[in-house]
């Protein structure tokens, strides 16, 4: 004879079959109440497109406001910038056999050859040869480029040819116009009658040597350069 086990109720066997879902349950809850735990106070959170309250002046560590000490300091800076500028430019007026005679601004410690090219350069008819490309600038030159049988001038206030030495004295004598023999080149010295390209070497190494002239004797004491050629040479030179 056979026995009938008793039925269980229907919610039992659906437990039985999904005896999963009490579990799903449970941490369905607990994630709930971890976010309610977890979840920002009300009114705290801040709109992206609302910008953060900033206080208008906040104190610095040096006891002014962030926005006077975060300010850069212009006044000394701004007032000290003519000043460096004046130190490192000069100014230049450039006339005669240029192609653009003008007023130039070059920088400091410019050299005629910088102030040639500014001034487009030399013309054809310039006479290279009393033209000294490597001489130094000061500020306020007025320098007069000659064509040939044009002596080099210069104007106040710097008293600076187109050609000079490198000390930058004026080569020729603006009241008799002889070459000064302290500051004249070899090209300048070649010019005066008995002097030649050896003889002009021969009186710039002496120069060198012996310091400036102090009288025009001294060539006496340079080689091949005797009475007769002395006395031509003191009526074309001076000191």
């Amino acid at each position: 004879m056979q026995r009938h086990r008793p039925t269980r109720p229907q919610w039992q066997q659906l437990l039985g079959r999904y005896w999963y879902l009490p579990i799903i349950l449970l941490m369905a809850l607990a994630g709930a109440g971890w976010w309610w735990l977890n979840r920002s106070p009300a009114g705290s959170s801040l709109d992206p497109a609302q910008p953060a309250d900033v206080p208008a002046r906040v104190a610095s560590t040096s006891g002014r406001p962030a926005e006077e000490s975060a300010r850069p300091t212009t006044a000394s800076s701004t007032a000290s910038r003519p000043a460096a500028a004046a130190e490192n430019q000069l100014w230049v007026d450039i006339q005669g056999a240029v192609r653009r005679p003008g007023v130039y601004q070059l920088p400091a410690k410019s050299r005629l050859d910088h102030a040639v090219k500014a001034a487009g350069g030399l013309l054809p008819e310039a006479d290279r040869r009393q033209v000294n490309l490597a001489q130094p600038l000061t500020d306020g030159a007025a320098i007069v480029i000659p064509r040939p049988g044009e002596q080099s001038a210069a104007a106040a206030p710097s008293a600076q040819p187109a050609a000079v030495a490198g000390s930058g004295s004026t080569a020729a004598s603006q009241t008799s116009g002889a070459i000064n023999i302290n500051s004249a080149t070899q090209t300048e010295l070649e010019q005066v009658s008995g002097i030649g390209p050896k003889r002009a070497g021969d009186i710039i190494a002496y120069r060198d040597t012996h310091g400036a002239f102090q009288s025009l004797d001294e060539l006496g004491e340079i080689s091949g350069i005797g009475e007769k050629i002395l006395a031509t040479l003191k009526a074309a030179l001076t000191v």
